[in-house]
């Protein structure tokens, strides 16, 4: 006897934000792990864990254009307009591969090619250019526009910030505090720590271990070898820095700090001092070439 198909609408939802993502799945089991395909919420998966992400299924259905139905009644362009969901697209559909979400002067929301001469041209811009994902002193996250008072005097900041993603020995990825003692032991490393953003021939983008033999070679270049940068641009990352130099992050902020034991060093803000004088380190530099360097 053939298995029962379940049709159903579901949503993720990342505990430790309140985002949420609304999606259709087709399974013979209804307990299944499928948490959903949508780009940011994959890569919110891939930063978070999947340890925080709950999903609950909202209706079940018998026939998969009742459920085509009810994502588009539910996943409209408001929805995906929203500032607590990872939706991109609007259900029932992968028509809209290829374009984005975006808003008029008058503050019109709609979908128009990625490639838009509009798009290109400023008229219209993405729903979220100008935002930032933050967090109040309570723990709230939330998204704002990066011009809101609060924001730029450090009330709110960003969500993630004290916070680093880092990988085990077996390579799984998750996200700690930076003063984390396994972090500040080495027993915990970056993410990226011995990878490199390279491209081929054809200019298509990825990543490989650093001593990846077509890297070593020459057949792969690093990402950003060879780039120039305009006088405009040049300009503009100059302005981007004025007034920063003391402030939010600034280098006068910061101190070296090193671990006689493990040979390292690292470059800190002065706020998290204590946390690290607590595991063993002390002010100061070690000879940079019997030490390891980590730089947050």
């Amino acid at each position: 006897m053939e298995e029962q198909l379940f049709y159903i609408i579901y949503e993720t939802r990342n505990i430790k934000n309140n985002m949420i993502y609304i999606g259709q799945h087709t399974t013979k089991n209804l307990n299944d792990s499928y948490l959903g395909s949508g780009l940011r919420l994959k890569r919110a998966i891939k930063y978070y864990g999947c340890a925080n992400f709950e999903k609950t299924i909202l209706f079940i259905f018998t026939t998969q254009q009742e459920m085509i139905d009810k994502e588009i009644e539910l996943v409209d362009d408001n929805f995906i307009a929203r500032k607590d969901t990872y939706n991109l697209i609007a259900g029932g559909t992968c028509a809209y591969a290829g374009k984005i979400l975006v808003k008029d002067s008058d503050g019109n929301i709609f979908k128009v090619d990625k490639n838009d001469e509009r798009v290109k041209s400023g008229e219209l811009t993405n729903i979220f250019k100008g935002t930032a994902v933050v967090k109040d002193d309570h723990g709230n996250i939330f998204r704002i526009n990066k011009n809101d008072p609060r924001y730029a005097n450090g009330e709110l900041h960003g969500h993630i910030k004290g916070k680093i993603v880092v990988k085990d020995d077996n390579g799984n990825r998750f996200m700690v505090e930076n003063n984390d003692y396994r972090f500040l032991t080495g027993e915990l490393v970056g993410y990226s720590k011995g990878l490199v953003v390279v491209k081929d021939e054809n200019d298509k983008k990825f990543q490989v271990d650093i001593n990846d033999p077509r890297y070593v070679s020459g057949e792969l270049i690093h990402l950003r070898k060879n780039v120039k940068h305009t006088n405009a641009a040049k300009i503009k990352m100059s302005s981007s820095h004025v007034g920063k130099t003391s402030t939010n992050g600034g280098r006068s902020n910061f101190c070296w700090i090193k671990h006689e034991t493990l040979k390292k060093q690292s470059f800190i803000n002065k706020n998290d001092i204590q946390a690290y004088i607590d595991n063993g380190w002390i002010l100061g530099r070690l000879n940079i070439n019997k030490c390891k360097v980590m730089r947050h």
